[in-house]
């Protein structure tokens, strides 16, 4: 079974959430992923479906937002429907050509 992890491993501490939204919320933490900057500065990205994706600093040294909040929009649509659903979002820095990548999962077929 190789890969498979039964228990945890070693000491750890439950630290509580590091964001959290609710059912009534617009921006739904969904899909998050950890990007990191070119000074490696980590933040939280997440697509919210309805409302674009999301980014904020992480505190290197807590692991948790250095702002709590919905932090700032880096993508959205103009629909305001499912058919504008825009989420998973994954962000990727190319260090050759000096160039940030993001990633996306939207409805094709509109068009």
């Amino acid at each position: 079974m190789g890969g498979l992890c039964t228990s945890l491993k070693g000491e750890w501490k439950d630290e509580g959430e590091v964001f959290k939204t609710s059912y009534e919320s617009v921006n739904n933490a969904i899909d998050p992923h950890i990007a990191l900057s070119k000074e490696s500065i980590p933040y939280l990205v997440y697509g919210s479906f309805f409302d674009g994706i999301y980014m904020s600093e992480i505190d290197q040294k807590s692991g948790k937002l250095k702002s709590y909040g919905c932090g700032k929009c880096i993508a959205c649509r103009e629909f305001e429907s499912k058919e504008g659903a825009v989420e998973g979002a994954f962000i990727l820095f190319n260090r050759q050509q000096d160039m940030y990548y993001l990633f996306v999962s939207y409805p094709s077929w509109l068009y």
